[in-house]
């Protein structure tokens, strides 16, 4: 799933299964991008995009749990300028 924050896009899911794809393809195309996922894993997918020369900032959370999306969001505006 994707959905666009201001100059971001955001992709949820984005360690595992087509989101990693989907990320570089937004990435690439002049985004700057912010991964969203549940498992520490999503940290190496951006520091791999990174290595590419992407724009990309990763953080952990399971969007399932309230506290965590409110919590994460504290965290994702002050590096997306909001």
């Amino acid at each position: 799933m994707s959905w666009v924050l201001s100059a971001y896009s955001g992709v949820t899911f984005a360690a595992f299964t087509i989101s990693p794809t989907s990320a570089q393809a937004l990435a690439r195309r002049g985004d700057r991008v912010v991964l969203l996922d549940r498992s520490e894993h999503v940290q190496e997918v951006a520091a791999a995009m990174r290595a590419d020369g992407l724009q990309v900032e990763a953080f952990v959370a399971d969007l399932a749990d309230l506290a965590q999306i409110d919590e994460t969001t504290s965290r994702i505006l002050p590096t997306t300028g909001g």
